[in-house]
């Protein structure tokens, strides 16, 4: 963080005149049992289910949690919000250290839906994404295919920054070549995946296989192999990432690693609870395991539906 981002962060913490959180300098007898969870947008079904865990978990422990969209927030509005909860959860602030510093000033516990950050003292609860998109690039190797395609997410992800460096160690790991018209920027999207995809299939050498930063990205990608007539998973193997209900249910079913996005927000109250306890203990992060979910999209039989390969650890 550049030194003038953190004067004008000290500035809207001290100008405005917040109270400290009260949890977080130990005034137990104050606790709003309220929390705060923050999402990065509302665009799709994850952040449903992530809110979904955190406020049944929040349920059970006597707590309730209020739920705001990150890009509506500026510093002085977080902090108004923080100073009448308990504690924060934020998914997708990664990439905002300004609003992570504001509330590191302030003292408040906060748990980051993502990779700890060794400059903001904060909890992190994350899916093995390193792991799972492994193992799912490894699955396609094994079976055979030979011009791996990878459909990644956006710059400003580190889940997807996760997956991209997942799929480049795969290849590497078992001799094959990286070719960068094989690596193709994409968004969490169908639109994307049907556009990207759309790109990959008009190349002189198309890939006999994707693998996509998420289901959204995979089913927009089966959509545009639709469209130029290429077979699934006979001409062309699609995997996908998330574990969305709706890739079982498409056709061909589609192979994709499940994350617990229901227990990522479980696991996220429960930390943020024990940070509230502990405050003076130091940052932990939680990653939770991955699935990767064998359907016919990767040119696994119908018999394979039920199976399962958890993610190998990053």
């Amino acid at each position: 963080m550049t030194e003038e981002t953190r004067a004008r962060v000290l500035e809207a913490v001290h100008e405005l005149n917040y109270r400290p959180n009260p949890v977080a300098q130990g005034l137990a007898l104050q606790s709003t049992r309220t929390l705060a969870l923050i999402i990065e947008r509302f665009d799709n079904i994850y952040p449903a289910l992530i809110v979904g865990g955190a406020e049944a978990e929040a349920r059970d422990q006597g707590y309730h949690v209020l739920v705001q969209q990150l890009s509506d927030l500026s510093v002085d509005e977080l902090l108004r919000l923080s100073a009448r909860t308990d504690g924060v959860i934020m998914s997708g602030a990664t990439s905002n250290e300004e609003l992570l510093q504001a509330l590191a000033e302030q003292g408040t516990p906060t748990v980051l839906l993502g990779k700890l950050l060794p400059e903001i003292r904060a909890d992190g609860v994350v899916a093995d994404n390193y792991g799972g998109a492994y193992a799912a690039v490894e699955h396609l190797i094994e079976h055979g295919y030979q011009r791996i395609a990878h459909i990644t997410g956006p710059d400003n992800s580190r889940h997807a920054e996760a997956r991209l460096r997942a799929y480049q160690d795969a290849l590497q790991a078992h001799d094959m070549p990286l070719r960068d018209e094989y690596i193709a920027k994409g968004a969490y999207s169908h639109e994307s995946g049907y556009e990207v995809m759309s790109g990959l299939l008009d190349l002189p050498e198309p890939p006999d296989a994707v693998f996509c930063a998420d289901d959204l990205i995979a089913l927009g990608a089966m959509m545009a192999a639709e469209a130029y007539g290429r077979q699934v998973p006979g001409e062309l193997a699609i995997v996908g990432f998330d574990g969305l209900e709706t890739g079982a249910y498409v056709s061909p079913p589609l192979t994709t690693v499940f994350q617990p996005m229901e227990q990522i927000g479980r696991v996220a109250v429960q930390t943020l609870l024990w940070r509230i306890a502990n405050p003076n203990e130091e940052p932990r992060e939680t990653v939770l395991p991955t699935e990767l979910l064998l359907r016919r999209s990767c040119g696994c039989p119908a018999s394979a539906h039920t199976a399962a390969i958890s993610g190998a650890a990053a």
